[in-house]
Order: C-alpha cells, then sequence, then structure tokens
C-alpha cells in the first residue's frame, strides 16, 4: 500500500494525468502511514535500536539492509514533509 502513494503521486505530478488527482492526497497520506511502519519494523528488526542512526552516517553501501534503511528513511522524510502543508492548515484554522 505504501508504494501506491508514490505511483499515484508520480502519475499525477510527472505525468500530468490529472484524472487521478482527486485521490492523490489520500494516496500520499497512506504512503506516509505504510513507511512509518517500515520505519518501525526496521527500528525493531535492527537488534539494537539505539543504533537507528548508523545507516545515516555509517554508510556501507555494499550491504542490502543498509540500501532499504537509506531508501526508508529519505523517501519517509519527503512523505513527512509533503504532509506539513496539511497539517499547517488544520492547525492556523484551529486558532
Amino acid at each position: 500500500m505504501a508504494a501506491g502513494g508514490f505511483v499515484i503521486a508520480s502519475a499525477v505530478y510527472l505525468f500530468n494525468m490529472k484524472k487521478y488527482k482527486v485521490v492523490a492526497r489520500p494516496a500520499i497520506l497512506t504512503a506516509f502511514l505504510g513507511y512509518l511502519l517500515a520505519a518501525s519494523a526496521i527500528f525493531i528488526d535492527i537488534g539494537q535500536p539505539m543504533r537507528i542512526w548508523h545507516p545515516a552516517v555509517m554508510w556501507q553501501v555494499h550491504s542490502v539492509m543498509f540500501i532499504v534503511a537509506i531508501h526508508v528513511i529519505i523517501y519517509t522524510t519527503v512523505l513527512g514533509l509533503d504532509q506539513v502543508p496539511c497539517s499547517w492548515r488544520s492547525w492556523a484554522f484551529r486558532a
């Protein structure tokens, strides 16, 4: 389900398929939640949760787990930054 947000966002914003624009926001939110779950699974799977910051600092490019961890870190950050305007708007209207 998390990959669906990537596919829908690329269809709408890169390939200019405007008929899918209605489902773009919910798909991106679903992708963000899915990648948060993936990040938490990596956090548990890493064995020593206190070392979650190691892939970002100590690059081991020959490890498959490193590639997965960097992918999840970068894409979760991008999805999180994409959700900031929505959060800001809902917070600003409450005040």
